[in-house]
């Protein structure tokens, strides 16, 4: 159930005087008192509702009752996906990076940063199906849940499997899922954006005695083929964090000579550098 239709049902709720509070809206729609409260915090503070708890009723009233939803408001996956994009932009050095971070946070209506969850991952992939899945993966992660997933292999070929998610790990612009695999009866990495499909189970589980999360560090290889080249102009010295693996090499006239593979890997680094930049890709 999406939060337009839990908002749309308190604010008539509440036009009805039924005074509703985050219990009454748990209760109907099957969710957490915490979901709830989210929901009416965002009715209050990114919808600018005039709301107000009222003692007597136990639930909240409009001090205002000419006050009207605006008719378009961002829906639950646009929220995960700024929150996605938000906390990209937190991890970067820059000021201007760090302000968008707090204008996306505050158009998504989470009112707290450090209540977003910490995504391992540099360069994001801003597909809202991939954004979805990792909240499903990293809940049940977090929950010790079983899930179901159909997964899509190098060959092209899916499988089905019931896997036990352990931790996340990023290479290359990937994220990977590190998880006891039932069917091989060992651990494996599944690439997130090939699992086609997440199912939680009820059933939960227990870290194996085996599992040794040093061991699966974010691994390193050459991607087939040649690498791009991009030529680009900046006055000071360019210095890379490590996990952008790119070959610089210092020409002249503060030009510097960039070999990379992925552009958004690439474009995503220079965002972080926080300035303007001349750019030539040959």
């Amino acid at each position: 159930m999406s939060n337009i239709h839990r908002i749309r049902w308190i604010d008539q709720q509440i036009r009805n005087k039924a005074y509703p509070n985050c219990k009454t809206i748990a209760d109907h729609f099957e969710i957490s008192i915490r979901q709830a409260s989210r929901d009416i915090e965002y009715l209050r503070y990114s919808l600018e509702a005039p709301l107000e708890y009222h003692h007597e009723h136990q639930g909240y009233y409009y001090l205002q009752e000419a006050f009207s939803l605006p008719s378009l408001f961002i829906s639950q996956e646009d929220r995960e996906a700024l929150h996605f994009i938000a906390k990209h932009y937190q991890q970067a050095e820059s000021s201007q990076a760090k302000h968008l971070a707090d204008l996306l946070l505050r158009i998504s209506g989470e009112l707290n940063a450090d209540s977003v969850p910490d995504y391992p991952i540099e360069n994001p992939s801003l597909n809202p199906a991939i954004i979805k899945k990792y909240y499903e993966a990293d809940q049940s992660m977090r929950a010790k849940h079983k899930v179901q997933i159909k997964y899509r292999s190098d060959s092209n070929e899916l499988s089905v499997r019931i896997i036990h998610p352990y931790q996340w790990i990023q290479s290359m612009g990937y994220l990977y899922l590190v998880a006891h695999c039932e069917k091989r009866n060992d651990f494996r990495l599944f690439r997130l954006d090939r699992i086609t499909r997440i199912i939680q189970l009820n059933e939960t589980f227990q870290i194996s005695d085996d599992f040794q999360a040093g061991h699966f560090k974010p691994f390193r290889y050459r991607p087939l083929g040649k690498p791009f080249r991009a030529l680009v102009q900046w006055k000071k010295k360019m210095v890379f964090p490590e996990e952008y693996q790119f070959k610089t090499t210092f020409l002249n006239d503060n030009r510097y000579e960039i070999e990379f593979y992925q552009s958004s890997a690439l474009f995503s680094a220079l965002i972080s550098l926080g300035v303007c930049l001349k750019i030539h890709f040959f």
